[in-house]
């Protein structure tokens, strides 16, 4: 089916995406207690972001020399902590060294006045690998999210929203372009030593301190993939899949991952100007 009729035929089964309401003012809470200090690491969902959470957190135990290994969810979350998970009432830098935060979101209201971490990736891969995300997750509510649509359904319904995520990520680089840090997924896939040295920068974080190689090394999918393995296989199955660049190859139609790419290729290359502007030394 062409991507145009896969698009007339979702029409009204757009279904209402509202979370619980105890999870709305959970999130509410926490962006009543988000500081005016805090770095926000951004991103539209299923970009990277748990993957440069547990990047990040390696560094910044670098940084407070602590020897670093593989880290699991409970223990890169005390460093970098989920606006959505997370109480950041209580939650701060667990040696009360650094003058930020790190949280993670996926929303632009909380990126705002606020420096940034932005991650992007190319929107085949981010939708049909949030598809699968839903569709394997272990509660109810998020598999009824896609409950009746194909993946090139689901992916053809959101790419809208991916293209205004990263638009609005360029129109923030173009007001203030040294509070944005660009990470393109693609780019820290083949080289993350460069791009986490940058971050480092960012951070004010110690580089004399931090060894990329490792830390890259430490949280890499093969590594993280084989810890999951060894303690939570539920996590396994719909939290990391594949791990590798142009996989929605395997899951979409051609004429979809071609009508994605003709949608989003501009918009695209802007973003990774960006990212790659950023990299340059200052």
């Amino acid at each position: 089916m062409q991507p145009m009729q896969t698009l007339a035929r979702i029409g009204d089964r757009v279904r209402n995406l509202a979370r619980p309401s105890q999870f709305v003012r959970s999130v509410t809470q926490n962006r009543a207690n988000l500081r005016d200090n805090d770095v926000i690491l951004l991103s539209y969902p299923r970009s990277g972001n748990s993957w440069t959470r547990h990047l990040i957190a390696d560094m910044m135990l670098q940084h407070h020399g602590v020897s670093t290994s593989t880290l699991h969810e409970n223990e890169f979350e005390r460093w970098v902590p989920s606006i959505y998970k997370n109480n950041l009432r209580v939650t701060r830098d667990p040696k009360n060294c650094l003058p930020y935060r790190v949280v993670k979101s996926h929303e632009w209201k909380d990126a705002d006045n606020r420096k940034t971490i932005y991650i992007f990736r190319k929107a085949s891969d981010v939708l049909s690998s949030q598809y699968y995300f839903l569709r394997n997750h272990p509660q109810t509510s998020n598999v009824e999210k896609v409950s009746g649509f194909s993946v090139d359904e689901f992916c053809l319904q959101n790419l809208p929203r991916w293209i205004d995520h990263v638009r609005r990520a360029i129109g923030a680089c173009d007001r203030q372009p040294r509070s944005i840090a660009w990470v393109c997924y693609e780019e820290l896939d083949r080289n993350a030593t460069s791009i986490l040295s940058r971050i480092a920068i960012f951070l004010n974080l110690n580089l004399d301190r931090i060894n990329f190689q490792k830390a890259a090394d430490n949280q890499s999918f093969k590594n993280r993939k084989k810890l999951l393995k060894q303690r939570d296989l539920k996590q396994l199955r719909y939290n990391l899949r594949r791990g590798k660049t142009g996989s929605s190859r395997q899951d979409l139609s051609p004429e979809s991952v071609d009508w994605i790419s003709r949608q989003t290729q501009e918009i695209y290359d802007r973003a990774l100007d960006c990212s790659r502007d950023f990299l340059k030394p200052r």
